[in-house]
């Protein structure tokens, strides 16, 4: 019994993972579908990292489940689990975004923050019940729009 007890956690959060995976996915997929061929660059904004970690922290959060070290434990596959080497991609802008702010870059941090606040508010759609929609990520990456992104 102990050892079910063990594996009901993980299997939980494995569940919460794929769900906040399948979102993410959906709104790339989305937005790569449309004919602006500005929409794969935004992918590696300060916007979309920002976008990335409060949606899936808050994902995790809303669903019941302690969004910190999940985040933590599920970065890579997340990010593996989105087409076009993602999880490079976020690597590597989370470490030009590390030197932009020991650089003292406002304006790095601003759209890092933008991208931060539209991901916990579309993380919303993790809440029970919920009938909201995530599409903060697919609206920036296609419209390049950052002003309203978590107003909207």
């Amino acid at each position: 019994m102990r050892f079910i007890r063990f594996l009901l956690p993980s299997s939980a959060s494995q569940k919460a993972s794929l769900r906040i995976t399948d979102a993410l996915h959906r709104q790339i997929r989305e937005a790569a579908g449309h004919s602006d061929d500005n929409a794969l660059p935004r992918v590696a904004s300060f916007f979309t990292l920002g976008y990335f970690y409060g949606f899936v922290r808050t994902g995790f959060d809303n669903m019941g489940l302690d969004g910190e070290p999940l985040t933590e434990k599920y970065f890579r596959p997340i990010c593996k689990g989105i087409p076009g080497n993602f999880y490079k991609v976020i690597r590597e802008t989370g470490k030009a975004y590390q030197d932009a702010l020991q650089q003292h870059d406002d304006s790095s941090e601003a759209l890092y923050r933008q991208g931060l606040a539209a991901g916990i508010a579309d993380a919303d759609v993790f809440r029970p019940a919920s009938t909201a929609q995530a599409t903060r990520l697919s609206q920036f990456l296609i419209e390049g729009a950052t002003a309203d992104a978590a107003s909207s």
